[in-house]
């Protein structure tokens, strides 16, 4: 469609001193308008075959923008839900086990203020610790966008910081094997997403299932990389085997675990029984969100 007379008021050319418009419909997949050509002179075919095709390219341009804008918004929201399991697998459990340490203080005032003061110092470690964490997890949101280098340690010296914590935190016994192999073949973001799943299961352990060991196994086989929690506690309310899709489908199991995994492209499967519990989580190195 194309129009050699003025699609704007008078009044605007008056103003702008405009004498002639050309104007040209514009017809991207989610925006609609038109392109003026201000005193462009007599139309002629070629002029009008310019603006079509102007008007084809803005076309385009305009698409191109918004498909990028909703790329970002997913974005966006794929960041929040990372963020999301991200402080419930590690800030949340943190603080409920922090808030298990101090009723434990309350509870020993009638043994004397020496034990008490000793939980409470093993608590404010804790905290200091989680705080020198939470820091380093901020420094790197901040830099990741803007290019900077930002150097954590390894996950086999995070994994063992975060021993210790649970040890201390749970007054349990962890204990932490790790293949070289792992770490060496690990992207960055498939390594945080491998602490925060071990924080998550041995958390589950320990708070549902009152268990007083733990084995964290971590271990790679070909293209995958495998972690194994097991425990001595009181398992899941079943007894037996249940794969991934198993789980999804009775809605049983640790929520957040299934989802992270399902989101790497990899799968969690369950034994329980009343001597404890093995949860397996298979990823393999390039998941999706890895």
């Amino acid at each position: 469609e194309v129009q050699q007379r003025p699609a704007i008021t008078l009044e605007f050319c008056r103003r702008f001193a405009i004498r002639k418009v050309l104007s040209v419909s514009v017809r991207a997949e989610h925006v609609r308008g038109r392109l003026f050509f201000l005193d462009t002179g007599e139309p002629t075919r070629e002029t009008l075959g310019l603006a079509l095709i102007a008007a084809d390219e803005l076309a385009d341009r305009l698409d191109q923008q918004y498909f990028q804008e909703r790329l970002r918004e997913s974005a966006v929201a794929a960041e929040r839900v990372r963020l999301a399991r991200d402080l419930h697998d590690g800030v949340l459990q943190f603080l409920t086990g922090t808030a298990l340490q101090l009723r434990t203080a309350v509870g020993m005032l009638a043994d004397g203020p020496h034990h008490v003061a000793t939980r409470l110092g093993d608590v404010e470690r804790m905290v200091t610790e989680e705080h020198r964490r939470l820091r380093a997890s901020l420094a790197g949101l901040t830099t990741r966008g803007h290019g900077m280098l930002h150097r954590e340690p390894g996950l086999k010296a995070r994994l063992g910081g975060l021993v210790e914590r649970l040890q201390a935190q749970w007054r349990a016994q962890v204990n932490l094997k790790m293949g070289d192999d792992v770490e060496f073949a690990m992207s960055p973001p498939l390594g945080d997403h491998l602490y925060h799943i071990v924080h998550e299961a041995a958390t589950n352990a320990l708070r549902h299932g009152n268990a007083s060991t733990i084995g964290v196994d971590v271990f790679r086989e070909d293209d995958t990389v495998h972690v194994l929690v097991t425990d001595d506690g009181r398992g899941f309310p079943w007894e037996g085997d249940r794969p991934h899709a198993a789980l999804v489908a009775a809605g049983v199991g640790p929520r957040s675990l299934l989802d992270r995994t399902a989101a790497l492209g990899g799968a969690v499967s369950i034994h329980s029984s009343d001597a404890g519990a093995r949860v397996h989580l298979i990823l393999p190195f390039a998941g999706r969100g890895a």
